[in-house]
């Protein structure tokens, strides 16, 4: 096929220009609102299958400190994060009773600005987890 043309109009320059006005972040949360979690991120299932999220979590439990281990942390928060946007590995977290660890690891990044963005994954990946918790229990209320 042909390339497709695309004509850029300043706008206020040109009188003619009565088309919508496309931005960028108009896009982007078009894209994120179409895309499936479970389908974009099911690769991740195989964590859940082989004892990843458990090995991830005992991981974190043995850092007693993220500014020696920040790289270390960070990586394995961001994998955990992308895990848990499946309901499978959720459900595994939750049976694990991972929101322990996670909680005191939270405790231990807060008071220093430097850990952040351990903070800030840590509180995604737990609010996913409890959000998953306050389902099941929902639900298993309702079969009774």
């Amino acid at each position: 096929g042909s390339p497709m043309s695309i004509t850029f109009r300043l706008t206020g320059l040109d009188g003619d220009a009565t088309e919508p006005i496309i931005r960028q972040d108009d896009l982007a949360e078009e894209e994120e609102e179409e895309a499936d979690p479970e389908e974009t991120y099911k690769i991740t299932n195989v964590m859940n299958e082989c004892d990843g999220l458990e090995a991830m979590v005992r991981s974190l439990a043995c850092i007693d400190d993220f500014t020696a281990d920040h790289e270390l942390a960070v990586l394995v928060l961001k994998l955990l994060f992308h895990c848990c946007k499946i309901k499978a590995n959720r459900l595994s977290m939750v049976q694990q009773h991972s929101i322990d660890v996670l909680l005191e690891k939270l405790i231990l990044s807060f008071p220093h600005e430097s850990q952040a963005d351990i903070a800030e994954y840590l509180l995604l990946i737990i609010e996913s987890i409890v959000s998953e918790a306050n389902k099941l229990k929902h639900d298993n209320r309702l079969k009774e």
